[in-house]
């Protein structure tokens, strides 16, 4: 029997889905660094699980206005997806992002069911780095991003996201900027006195961390 079951609170929804994600840090990077940044005063979107014998299957958790994170914890048949779309029909779903084929099944069984047209947006692949198997030759040095670098972030932010095709207001790159630097995992490769390239680590997990934000103009 599929439900879908919603929580309200944040530390009932760690509580119940942290154990789960755990299990495979690297599939479930996203949804476990973003469920890491909440406090008991946050206030995502929607969190809630799919069910199935009452258990857990799916994960859900949105804090972007655009998607839904889908978080796979144990495949499930098509028709077992189909009834999943059904109970989904109950919240909004903007979007989802998570493993391809059951992204785009459910997708389109949403779609179907509210008459709408589904599309592929981003198409992107999770690569996990193991060991460094010899060291890279580099002529220049890896440096901490700081509140002076904010000018050429800024700059940078607004390139990186017209390139991939999300476009952002000056105003919106310097509080992105400012917030990366802030967090003090943003860094800069600087080459001869200038700075040539930026990399940014992000979500932390308890074993893992993702780089994002990587640009060389």
């Amino acid at each position: 029997m599929i439900q879908l079951h919603r929580y309200r609170e944040v530390q009932e929804f760690k509580n119940q889905v942290e154990p789960l994600l755990s299990k495979n840090e690297i599939l479930h990077n996203l949804a476990l660094g973003i469920l890491y940044s909440l406090n008991e005063n946050s206030k995502p979107n929607f969190m809630g699980v799919i069910l199935k014998n009452n258990r857990a299957v799916l994960v859900l958790l949105q804090t972007h206005p655009q998607q839904i994170i889908l978080s796979q914890i144990q495949q499930l048949t098509e028709r077992e997806l189909s009834e999943a779309a059904e109970l989904l029909q109950e919240i909004e779903v903007p979007g989802l992002v998570g493993e391809r084929q059951t992204v785009l099944y459910l997708s389109q069984k949403l779609a179907d069911l509210k008459n709408q047209e589904a599309s592929l947006k981003m198409d992107q692949r999770i690569y996990r780095l193991d060991k460094v198997k010899k060291a890279a030759d580099a002529d220049g040095v890896l440096v901490k991003a700081r509140l002076e670098h904010l000018p050429l972030v800024t700059e940078w932010v607004q390139e990186f996201m017209d390139i991939i095709g999300e476009p952002v207001s000056k105003e919106q790159a310097v509080k992105t900027g400012e917030a990366f630097i802030k967090a003090e995992r943003l860094f800069l490769w600087e080459m001869n006195g200038k700075y040539v390239s930026t990399a940014n680590a992000a979500r932390p997990t308890a074993h893992n961390i993702t780089i994002n934000f990587v640009y060389t103009p």
